[in-house]
């Protein structure tokens, strides 16, 4: 029966691995030959799913193994005609060892059409759907250097780059003051607190769109307290980008306030967001660059014996 095994060391916390590997749903943003996924019954051990192909074909998939934060496997029910395999199943684990995770999975399966589906699994199959299988590892690693990252980074890491001040307006400002604040600053909403500086609402450019598409010319005298949202989703300085993300993202908000125990303490946007990560990934780039250009000297040096930047300048080594 062939087999493919392929594995593949990440730094990152185990918790975060397994979130990425486990999540049964989003297997379509990370194989390039799955198109969509749907989840049919329960989750963990009682989890089944039906699978579309990129080729236009389907099949169901019900997990046979569930041990929570280490491993699963998933196994093709035997009823669905899939292409080319006539038993499929797929496990997928994870190691912890000291400097980081180990990520394994497993593909055990039988080619249908007997003599020739073996044959033709040996000549070319099998080398495809390894390859194939690759690219999913890689983008399960992708996601998961991601999410650890997200994990790193919290809502005060941000305000430490970013700092804490916040822009305010009172719930009697007329929204033309508060729409000439946004400009002049060039911020996307700002806070509105009452006489004791107590939070009570956010304005921000879509508010004031709505409130000028409900009042018409007027809008720009009525106070921001008519257009104001004021069921507020807030964040604290210790949460995680993973939360701060899904906040965003599950809410449909581009800013959150931060609280520190009762107190506003500043304001987190999506593109603090943005600009975190892309620092992030500026400073992984630029320590690669230093890594490379520290094993090119090396090389260098042993090669020619040259101790120094400017002697290999001058015979052009460098």
């Amino acid at each position: 029966m062939p087999v493919i095994h392929l594995e593949r060391k990440v730094k990152a916390h185990a918790d975060v691995v397994w979130r990425v590997i486990s999540d049964l749903h989003s297997f379509s943003e990370v194989a390039p030959h799955i198109s969509d996924v749907e989840l049919l019954d329960g989750e963990g051990p009682s989890a089944r799913r039906r699978l579309y192909s990129q080729r236009g074909y389907s099949w169901t998939e019900h997990c046979t193994e569930w041990d929570e934060g280490r491993a699963y496997s998933m196994e093709v029910d035997e009823s669905d005609p899939v292409y080319p395999f006539a038993r499929m199943v797929r496990r997928f684990e994870l190691e912890q060892v000291d400097d980081g995770v180990i990520v394994r999975m497993h593909y055990d399966f039988t080619p249908k059409f007997g003599l020739f589906g073996r044959i033709s699994n040996a000549l070319f199959l099998h080398r495809k759907r390894r390859k194939l299988y690759q690219e999913v590892l890689d983008g399960w690693i992708a996601r998961i250097r991601d999410l650890e990252w997200a994990y790193k980074v919290t809502v005060a890491t941000i305000l430490q780059t970013k700092g804490d001040d916040v822009i305010t307006a009172r719930p009697g400002d007329d929204m033309i003051d508060v729409a000439s604040t946004l400009r002049n600053n060039r911020i996307g909403a700002v806070l509105v607190t009452d006489d004791d500086g107590h939070l009570v609402g956010l304005v921000s450019e879509r508010d004031i769109v709505m409130g000028m598409a409900e009042y018409g010319s007027e809008a720009i005298s009525r106070p921001v307290s008519d257009v104001m949202t004021s069921k507020l989703v807030v964040c604290e300085p210790h949460n995680d980008m993973v939360f701060v993300m899904a906040c965003m993202t599950d809410r449909r908000v581009r800013h959150l306030p931060v609280m520190d125990e009762g107190k506003l303490a500043g304001i987190i946007s999506i593109g603090d967001v943005v600009r975190a990560r892309i620092f992030s990934l500026e400073s992984e780039s630029e320590t690669m660059r230093e890594y490379i250009a520290g094993r090119e000297w090396s090389y260098h040096h042993k090669a020619t014996g040259v101790h120094d930047v400017a002697s290999m300048q001058d015979i052009g080594g460098l």
